[in-house]
């Protein structure tokens, strides 16, 4: 179907194609993709992590991370494939930065795999209770 705006600009005029010898125009080379395959390519390309994802890392770290990861950090963002944590102490982050292989490898396990490919420890914050 097409619509057309009369001479006048007045009500739009409903054409249907198969009432006539007139051929519906052509899309171009290629179909639209499904919005959805589009919306993921693009969050991909920026880096953006499903929702989903995320949540499930904030509400579930603890039995996700397992210990000493759910005791002593916090997941405070995650960029693409990097996850950042934030230690509860400043002498925290030495020794976590050495297990920070094996907490990717256990959340991959969970999560699916290549879903965290770099884990980073940081310092707590100045404002960290």
């Amino acid at each position: 179907m097409s619509r057309s705006r009369g001479s006048r600009g007045g009500s739009p005029v409903v054409r249907s194609y198969a009432d006539d010898d007139v051929t519906p125009p052509k899309r171009g080379r290629s179909e639209p993709l499904p919005i959805d395959d589009t919306l993921r390519r693009l969050m991909d390309r920026l880096g953006v992590v499903e929702a989903s994802v995320w949540n499930r890392i904030r509400d579930e770290w603890v039995e996700l991370s397992g210990t000493p990861w759910g005791t002593q950090t916090t997941p405070i963002g995650m960029h693409g494939k990097k996850l950042v944590l934030e230690a509860s102490s400043p002498q925290a982050v030495a020794m976590l930065r050495y297990g920070t292989t094996g907490l990717a490898h256990r959340l991959n396990a969970q999560l699916g795999d290549g879903t965290v490919g770099e884990v980073v420890v940081k310092p707590p914050s100045r404002h960290s209770g």
